[in-house]
């Protein structure tokens, strides 16, 4: 199983992890984990998010 896993081949690939995925606007959304700039905080466990849909 692993090494079917690890053959999958992704159109966009994150430089920064593993992931990687065949549609642009899942990859654009992915992207904001990345980001340093944390605008939206969590009230119940205090962590910071990039976007409120988190």
């Amino acid at each position: 199983m692993w090494h079917h896993l690890s053959s999958v081949s992704y159109r966009y690939k994150c430089n920064n992890c593993p992931y990687g995925t065949n549609k642009k606007t899942n990859f654009d959304t992915h992207s904001y984990v990345h980001r340093p700039d944390r605008t939206h905080w969590c009230s119940f466990c205090g962590n910071g998010f990039t976007t409120d849909s988190s």
